[in-house]
């Protein structure tokens, strides 16, 4: 018998760490990733019960998610929702990035959502709803902000891809949509705008993307939203 499970990624700290916590308050069982087994561990603790597991993955390293997405499958596992949150970021001078950090930052934000999707399909609900976490950095007409080229055009592309995946996916019954998010108070923020003072906890946001994720796909599909109250 399969049972239903909420896919979360970037579960280590900030948003990803919040909306693991707040999707297992509400109740559904949460597989949380990321690459600090010690945060997850702290994440599972807090939590306080088997609805919540976690696996210790480098989305980059292709062969160990194959081999997490089996492992899934032969749990019986179908995925309801699944937020694809796990970012990287490097602010550094467009000419002063080197080809590794470009291709690191490619990797975690654009690559590993692309090929994680393709390879958790197969374990897909009936009428799953994948949340592709981008920035409005990444979106089209917002202001951008010198130093997050690589981290900004990630996020473009990742909005994209949502509508590509749509079109493409959609008519299986399959929900995918993109929230740009403005600045909340998180480790990343501070990279990206030291000492910037955000209005918006991890909190508050995981709050307002677990409501989006589990009531939003009867009524938006294939979208990119801004969801931002100050600049940055």
């Amino acid at each position: 018998m399969s049972k239903q499970v909420v896919l979360v990624t970037g579960a280590s700290r900030g948003i990803g760490y919040a909306l693991a916590l707040e999707l297992h308050r509400r109740g559904h069982h949460v597989v949380a990733t990321a690459r600090s087994e010690s945060k997850l561990r702290q994440l599972a603790e807090e939590c306080g019960d088997d609805r919540l597991e976690f696996e210790v993955l480098d989305l980059g390293d292709r062969e160990a998610v194959q081999q997490w997405a089996n492992r899934l499958k032969d749990k019986g596992y179908r995925i309801s929702h699944m937020i694809n949150n796990a970012g990287s970021l490097v602010n550094k001078p467009f000419a002063d990035i080197s080809p590794y950090e470009l291709r690191r930052v490619y990797e975690v934000n654009v690559f590993s959502v692309f090929e994680l999707i393709q390879k958790v399909m197969p374990l897909y609900s009936d009428d799953v709803h994948v949340v592709n976490i981008s920035s409005m950095g990444g979106y089209q007409g917002s202001q951008k902000f010198p130093g997050l080229t690589a981290y900004s055009s990630s996020k473009a592309a990742v909005a994209s891809l949502t509508e590509c995946l749509q079109e493409e996916l959609g008519e299986r019954g399959w929900t995918f949509n993109a929230l740009c998010l403005g600045a909340v108070q998180t480790e990343m923020l501070e990279e990206a705008f030291p000492g910037f003072a955000a209005p918006t906890t991890p909190g508050e946001m995981a709050t307002f993307i677990a409501d989006f994720a589990e009531g939003s796909q009867k009524f938006i599909r294939g979208k990119v939203l801004p969801i931002s109250s100050t600049t940055p």
